[in-house]
């Protein structure tokens, strides 16, 4: 006859429920009644049981990202253990964020070495109740300019990267003090094997590699960098893993990060500049179609100074004249608002777009300039 009596389950359910394991559980019952309880039956009696597993096993998992209750089915323990057992594991960081349902997911990422990260100059907030906009408070120095750059569509990993040229306008962010910089997406390929084009194909390393090696190539400039949206490419993973490889980069480098277009302010010297910076989904070929994307916010805002757009892997930098109500002088004014579309460090033949007979993009980065006086004007690199 067996000693697993009715009693004995009650007992052990009484004491799990007091917050012990099923192993400690099992250790109190055999003092208890002077016969070996075993865990993993109790586990299995309960259809239970706690998340004890190899750490590569829970590696493996949580390669990608995993709601609790997802954790706890795979593992076949209840949610509020699944909780409790998460933890990080050596060589790897638990990183909790959420998935497109607003659920919070965890993920496990190697740990990356960085060095100490130098502090921004400028003072910063955003709105606090949630919406897109950040402002940014520069001291009075003695500049007479301020670049601030887009580093849109790098495509890292991507086997017709631009490393070079790339590697070239980081160096010359860190090295120019009154150089800073935006992200607007698709900074890594994150190609998947459902993704348009060649996909995995085009690439020269994983997604995983390329989020690692890109913190370390931007820890340098991080505290030069303004904010970072994610583009398509980035928004592929939240779609099928629920990580966004640009929003774990941000929180390793502490770079501000807006799932959605950015409404940003720069005020210096007593004067704001405002930019409206978003990633672009267009798939325009001629120039002028192109910069029907570009403007198409500027139909439902106020006027802001750059309108800035990525995706598209060109060079727009068009002016438009607005006009705008001068409340405190009662007047009215023509005010120039640049529309910008960003360059990509992406090449040509080899890819997607020479495939399927797209125009050529143009490479490189355009800079957005604020003045002392308070001009404002964008600079091509032609």
């Amino acid at each position: 006859m067996t000693r697993y009596t009715q009693a004995v389950f009650d007992e052990a359910k009484s004491l799990y429920d007091q917050g012990n394991t099923w192993k400690v559980v099992a250790e109190l019952l055999t003092k208890n009644y002077g016969w070996r309880v075993n865990d993993d039956r109790l586990r299995k009696h309960f259809a239970g049981g706690t998340l004890e597993v190899q750490p590569d096993k829970l590696v493996a998992f949580l390669s990608k990202g995993r709601t609790i209750s997802e954790i706890a089915r795979h593992f076949k323990c209840r949610v509020d253990e699944a909780e409790a057992k998460v933890h990080e594991v050596e060589g790897y960081q638990l990183w909790e964020t959420h998935d497109s349902m607003g659920e919070k997911v965890y993920t496990l990422f190697p740990l990356i070495e960085l060095p100490t990260l130098k502090k921004p100059i400028w003072k910063f907030r955003q709105q606090p109740d949630g919406q897109p906009w950040l402002w940014y408070e520069f001291p009075n120095n003695d500049w007479k300019v301020i670049k601030v750059v887009p580093i849109s569509d790098v495509h890292y990993g991507h086997k017709m990267h631009l490393s070079e040229e790339f590697m070239e306008h980081l160096k010359w962010i860190e090295n120019t003090p009154n150089v800073f910089a935006f992200l607007p997406g698709d900074l890594m390929e994150n190609a998947l094997g459902n993704s348009i084009g060649g996909a995995v194909y085009e690439s020269e390393s994983m997604p995983r590699k390329q989020i690692h090696d890109m913190v370390q190539l931007l820890a340098p400039i991080a505290h030069k960098i303004l904010w970072a949206l994610p583009g398509n490419h980035e928004d592929r993973t939240h779609k099928n893993a629920g990580i966004n490889p640009m929003e774990w980069l941000c929180d390793q480098l502490k770079i501000p990060f807006v799932d959605d277009a950015v409404h940003a302010t720069i005020w210096w010297k007593g004067n704001h500049f405002n930019f409206y910076n978003w990633h672009g989904s267009s798939g325009s070929q001629l120039k002028g179609t192109k910069l029907n994307a570009v403007q198409r916010p500027a139909k439902f805002m106020e006027h802001v100074h750059f309108i800035i757009m990525g995706h598209l892997h060109d060079k727009i930098t068009n002016p438009v004249p607005v006009i705008v109500r001068d409340y405190k002088n009662f007047r009215l004014e023509l005010k120039k608002q640049f529309l910008v579309l960003c360059p990509s460090f992406l090449g040509y033949f080899g890819t997607y777009a020479s495939k399927v007979a797209m125009e050529p993009g143009i490479n490189g980065v355009t800079a957005c300039e604020i003045y002392a006086d308070g001009e404002y004007r964008v600079d091509t690199f032609d």
